[in-house]
């Protein structure tokens, strides 16, 4: 839980009452899985939530929290990409979509999307063949390429 103690609201101090703490800050707020408890503390008025930077506001000044990454904030309308995974806050609710598109691969490839999506490290995801004139393998940024379709995983790709 935030450390509330001193912060304002409009020029006014905190107001001490019965809280839950589910109910007293706007991350807190908008956790699906916060534990409910009710504590006597200082908080926001009734229907106001505590922002980041210590002011009481609505839930739809709140901004967005991306629970799958911690401590991830967003103010509204602002855009994070995570490989295909697209998500806009809108007011406090996180609006996520796929931007990759649906690719069917040859026989023993896998999709941009189905690599993006797996989690792995995408730095030096696949290793392109070397060159003649290369002795090392070359990383292939699967975010950046124009493939769609990759080698599984510990095959090497070549170029077209």
């Amino acid at each position: 839980m935030i450390n509330i103690a001193g912060f304002q609201d409009g020029g006014q101090a905190c107001i001490r009452r019965e809280v839950d703490v589910c109910n007293t800050n706007c991350k807190d707020h908008l956790y699906q899985d916060c534990q409910s408890e009710v504590v006597f503390d200082c908080a926001c008025p009734e229907g106001k939530y505590l922002t980041q930077n210590g002011t009481c506001v609505s839930q739809d000044q709140c901004g967005c929290y991306d629970f799958t990454q911690p401590d991830e904030y967003f103010e509204s309308g602002e855009t994070s990409t995570q490989g295909c995974r697209q998500c806009t806050c809108n007011g406090h609710v996180m609006a996520c979509r796929n931007t990759c598109e649906d690719v069917t691969c040859p026989n023993g490839q896998v999709s941009k999307t189905d690599v993006l999506l797996s989690g792995e490290d995408t730095n030096c995801t696949r290793k392109m063949c070397p060159r003649p004139y290369y002795s090392q393998a070359e990383c292939i940024d699967v975010e950046s390429s124009a493939n769609m379709c990759f080698c599984s995983d510990g095959k090497k790709q070549t170029r077209v």
